[in-house]
């Protein structure tokens, strides 16, 4: 949970990528060193290659969720504002809709982000970069971080904020 504060840096651990040098570990390692293949390729590569692509369609999916809940979103705020200028025939009054609309969008990302799941705060670039430096990031790479993050962003690119969906998606 959020304490107020920033992570202290006894919060995060080191990756341990030192060799395994059991018998057991040596042997394994013998043994797909001359791994069976048909046309020069194992079976591991096909799945890494079935890996690749399944993360490239759910990140579109997701990429498209984002984009449908922004317009679905602006779309709403919109009609409300425009309604309220027609209706009170002040600018005004629809100036304040649009602030109220754009708070409330930017005060629900905020809230979600720093109420449910504090990992999802950042961009996520900086974080993935220090995990694949070896730097264990506790909850990063969580479900829940990965769905708060991108309500977050539908709810920060709704209410105007200078922020995209490239950072969140990695």
């Amino acid at each position: 949970k959020w304490t107020g504060s920033v992570p202290r840096q006894a919060d995060f651990q080191s990756l341990d990528y030192d060799v395994i040098m059991h018998p057991a570990e040596v042997a394994r390692r013998d043994k797909r060193s001359h791994p069976r293949s048909l046309f020069g390729y194992t079976g591991a590569t096909l799945m890494r290659w079935v890996l690749v692509a399944t993360i490239g369609m759910i990140m579109g999916f997701t990429a498209r969720f984002i984009e449908w809940g922004v317009r679905t979103l602006v779309s709403a705020r919109d009609s409300q504002v425009s309604g309220a200028l027609q209706n009170s025939g002040s600018m005004l009054s629809a100036w304040w809709h649009l602030v109220a609309f754009n708070v409330s969008f930017g005060l629900f990302a905020a809230l979600l982000t720093l109420g449910i799941e504090p990992a999802a705060m950042g961009s996520g670039i900086s974080e993935i970069k220090a995990y694949l430096n070896g730097t264990h990031i506790p909850n990063l790479l969580r479900l829940r971080t990965v769905v708060i993050k991108v309500l977050g962003t539908i709810g920060a690119v709704s209410a105007g904020l200078a922020v995209g969906p490239e950072g969140p998606l990695v």
